[in-house]
């Protein structure tokens, strides 16, 4: 995203390249969630010496870092993309500032109030396992039943389902 500053904010940690209004690029490389590290590389635009970046920081990253420094989680890391590699950030492609964001996410047991019986009260505590954005859980054998149909042929159809849990597959 461009920022009013003139320069580029890094809000989702997703495979992009982005040109600035005035030439500057911004290149996203990552399979975030599914690995820990997020590549960002930036190239101020042709007779500019820099720009600021800002680098959104998950809240569940408490141990993030970007280029082996802490920062804070649930906020924008300020940065500054530099030209002619002149940054301590650089890596030496004619140009570029590299920011490697770690995000060091840790296994996280959270509880939470279980399924309510019949007098609307839940009798046992439940809970998730979480690593970062992944929410881990268990294969539950389920039957899959068209609750509505949409307009359209093709491509253009779609349907909702309602999942139910077999015979003897609690979802707990």
């Amino acid at each position: 995203m461009a920022t009013p500053d003139g320069g580029a904010a890094v809000t989702l940690l997703l495979p992009t390249n982005a040109t600035l209004p005035d030439g500057g690029t911004v290149t996203v490389e990552t399979t975030y969630p599914f690995e820990d590290n997020v590549r960002i590389s930036c190239k101020p635009a042709r007779g500019k010496q820099s720009f600021p970046l800002q680098i959104r920081i998950p809240g569940w990253a408490r141990n993030a870092s970007i280029n082996g420094k802490r920062v804070s989680p649930g906020e924008f890391s300020h940065q500054t993309c530099v030209a002619g590699g002149a940054s301590r950030a650089s890596h030496g492609d004619g140009g570029s500032s590299l920011f490697m964001l770690q995000l060091a996410p840790q296994i996280e047991l959270e509880e939470w109030a279980g399924d309510l019986n019949a007098d609307g009260e839940a009798p046992h505590t439940a809970y998730s396992v979480v690593r970062g954005p992944i929410l881990y859980s268990l294969p539950i054998e389920h039957d899959c039943i068209e609750d509505a149909h949409h307009d359209g042929a093709g491509e253009e159809a779609s349907n909702d389902y309602f999942l139910t849990p077999r015979n003897g597959s609690g979802w707990n």
